[in-house]
């Protein structure tokens, strides 16, 4: 198994000394070249889940494991990308994305051949010279994208990355994630809660519920690809996850979700990006 997370918990501390269970005796297994969604409303660990596969948090019971070796860090073999885009304010859309590679010393000869063949796949070459400010919020998240892919991570950890787009610029950039998963051949991870997307993206639907997080259930997804959003079996896979989530406020979470299509833009974490970058 690529993946492995065996019986794992997490709690954290608040401000006033209380303690919160975010993910309960949750395990899973992820295979080599994989997609995988993790589904479900806000507060069901998720994200923490993610978090914990990447390293950047650790667990407070449990095991997480990358490629038969004990995760307890981060590292250039597992990407991330942030909802909320994390570029670096101070660089070009050239120097977001060759961040990494100056930070393992690759020689400049292979940043720029690593850098062009990323800007090309992304279709960022117009914009290599711009600043983050000069981008909209689908531009900057291709940035986002590509400054994870050109360290060629083994794993691609994506949280919730289209959430602050429109929807007509969401399922453009589900369509591009979905083309370079096929091209890229890496795993991906991606955190969301909306059930369409999860569809469209995944071989497998990790379900959760949350307080605490637990995953409900695992669904797979047997549709051709490209999908089709209109085709028959997809919309009944849509019914039945929808089912699976209409627990009180879990359907109430994805149902607005998906009606206003997209949630608020975020804005850009400099501590995020530099924990995407620890080795």
């Amino acid at each position: 198994m690529h993946v492995e997370l065996q019986g794992v918990s997490k709690q954290y501390r608040t401000g006033d000394d209380r303690e919160v269970r975010a993910l309960d005796n949750v395990s899973l297994h992820i295979g080599e070249a994989e997609f995988v969604c993790l589904l479900g409303p806000s507060g069901c660990g998720k994200s923490t889940l993610l978090k914990l596969m990447a390293g950047i948090e650790r667990p407070s019971a449990g095991s997480v494991r990358f490629a038969g070796k004990p995760v307890n860090g981060a590292s250039t073999e597992r990407g991330y990308v942030f909802q909320e885009y994390a570029l670096f304010p101070w660089l070009t859309v050239d120097g977001n994305i060759r961040f990494g590679l100056e930070l393992k010393g690759i020689s400049r000869k292979r940043q720029q051949e690593a850098v062009e063949r990323y800007l090309e796949l992304l279709g960022l070459k117009q914009a290599a010279r711009l600043y983050p400010k000069e981008l909209s919020g689908g531009m900057s998240q291709r940035v986002a994208i590509a400054r994870a892919l050109i360290l060629q991570p083994k794993l691609l950890l994506m949280d919730e990355p289209f959430a602050a787009l429109d929807a007509i610029l969401r399922r453009k950039l589900q369509e591009e994630v979905a083309r370079l998963w096929r091209q890229e051949n890496i795993t991906f991870v991606l955190v969301t809660h909306d059930v369409e997307e999860a569809i469209y993206l995944a071989d497998r639907i990790i379900v959760m519920s949350p307080g605490p997080g637990r995953i409900k259930e695992e669904v797979a997804v047997r549709l051709p690809r490209p999908r089709v959003r209109t085709e028959a079996g997809f919309v009944a896979l849509r019914n039945r996850l929808l089912e699976l989530l209409h627990d009180g406020e879990d359907a109430a979470d994805l149902g607005q979700s998906e009606a206003n299509g997209s949630l608020r833009p975020g804005e850009a974490s400099e501590q995020h990006a530099a924990e995407a970058f620890l080795a």
